[in-house]
């Protein structure tokens, strides 16, 4: 705002004080099914696998069943966890931005670690199951499905 007063400019300027804004978070369930892998890494010595796939996750770890002897593992494994929403830009607040997988190897002493990959929450669309591919490095693929849901928006 510039008001003139005899001849000479006035800047009048605003100040606005915020005290204390608190954005709350949403919470809601993020639902997901590790249906199987593709073209997985053979560790074994005799040219197969027995994989099993780790999710790395708050409120986790989650993990499959072991499935013996291959590299094309149909493991339909489905968990539920809480996720919550940054409600002003609508994405998962920063400790749950990605869920984390990894592929392993289930041998007697220290498992192998076949592959890992990872989903990008804020890349799913809310409401709708989303069919997902996830590459693993270094090498095979992670088929999952994925649904974001009761974020109350």
């Amino acid at each position: 705002y510039q008001r003139r007063v005899h001849g000479a400019v006035y800047i009048l300027y605003l100040t606005v004080r915020v005290s204390s804004l608190t954005v709350k978070a949403l919470s809601g369930n993020l639902r997901i099914k590790i249906v199987r892998g593709k073209a997985l890494k053979d560790m074994d010595a005799v040219g197969k696998s027995d994989p099993y796939c780790y999710v790395t996750y708050p409120g986790g770890p989650y993990r499959t069943p072991t499935i013996q002897g291959t590299s094309e593992p149909c493991w339909n494994y489905e968990f539920s966890c809480k996720v919550q929403l940054d409600w002003l830009r609508q994405y998962p607040v920063h400790s749950y931005k990605k869920l984390l997988l990894t592929v392993y190897d289930d041998d007697f002493g220290r498992d192998d670690i076949v592959g890992k990959g990872e989903i990008i929450l804020n890349k799913l669309t809310m409401g709708e199951w989303q069919y997902l591919t996830v590459p693993l490095k270094p090498k095979g693929e992670v088929e999952i499905h994925a649904l974001a849901e009761n974020f109350g928006l």
